[in-house]
């Protein structure tokens, strides 16, 4: 059997006798050798391998670096920062600033009136209450009270406050009252009348006789301190100068309607006394 060759170029199986491929006309034979096509030819010699160079050494290990000492705090030493300036405001924004400052301070002093005025009134003295007094009793005294506050030398006032603790039996708080008002006005026969009848419900009869006394030196005929003389001396068993007493102030002049029958029940009980009647005892202003 013939031997075949391929043709390098198109692949075609030929004769090995053929000089050219059948198929295409390539040379089948390359010189004298015989050599065939890159079927045949002998394989590349393999590239020399390099050797391989050696690792480098591994670099010297770091030197520890000593570690600082830990310093502690000084608040007194001062940072130095940058200062940085402002950027200027624009007139907008500086009117802006000003209406803002102008309502926080129009709002900080309603604040603080609305607070003085809650404490002025949390922080207010109630009206004093004057014990056994009516609501038409109470509310003069509030007002002399008020009237009081204002003007401490204010004598009607004075008098008008005593003459409600006077009538409510508040005795020893109307003398204060009184014994102020004749300070300014030492010869006032009806106060010095009225602050003795304080006193001789009180228990003070000498002090009231005293009173009365000084009232009869201004106005000798003053019908009230003639009939409060008698109810001392009555109730000092002293009924010929009760009897006496009663009799100048029914004969005075202006003596009060109210008073002529407390004088006319005074001397018959005086009478009575003297007769050996159970004793009363009474007063009158």
């Amino acid at each position: 059997m013939t031997p075949e060759l391929r043709c390098p170029s198109c692949g075609q199986l030929n004769d090995s006798a053929l000089e050219e491929c059948a198929n295409c006309s390539f040379p089948l034979h390359l010189g004298k050798s015989g050599v065939a096509a890159s079927a045949e030819l002998p394989a590349p010699e393999p590239a020399p391998v390099a050797p391989a160079a050696p690792a480098p050494p591994p670099p010297p290990a770091p030197e520890p670096v000593p570690a600082r000492p830990a310093q502690a705090f000084d608040p007194n030493i001062r940072r130095v920062r940058p200062v940085r300036p402002r950027p200027p405001r624009s007139p907008q924004e500086a009117l802006q600033l000003q209406l803002w400052l102008v309502l926080g301070g129009i709002a900080v002093l309603i604040i603080m009136y609305t607070a003085f005025k809650g404490f002025q009134q949390n922080n207010a003295p109630s009206p004093q209450q004057v014990a056994g007094a009516n609501e038409e009793m109470q509310h003069a005294a509030t007002m002399a009270r008020g009237e009081l506050a204002k003007d401490s030398t204010n004598v009607n006032a004075r008098i008008m406050l005593a003459n409600i603790l006077y009538d409510t039996a508040n005795w020893s708080e109307a003398i204060i009252h009184y014994r102020s008002a004749l300070r300014s006005e030492p010869d006032k026969v009806t106060t010095l009348v009225d602050l003795g009848v304080c006193y001789f419900n009180l228990g003070s009869s000498e002090e009231a006789v005293t009173l009365f006394q000084k009232a009869l030196s201004v106005e000798p005929n003053h019908p009230v301190a003639l009939f409060n003389m008698g109810v001392v001396r009555e109730s000092q068993s002293q009924f010929n100068e009760a009897l006496e007493f009663y009799a100048r102030a029914s004969s005075a002049k202006d003596v009060p309607a109210p008073m002529l029958q407390g004088l006319a029940e005074a001397t018959q009980r005086v009478k009575d006394k003297m007769s050996g009647a159970p004793p009363a005892t009474g007063g009158g202003r």
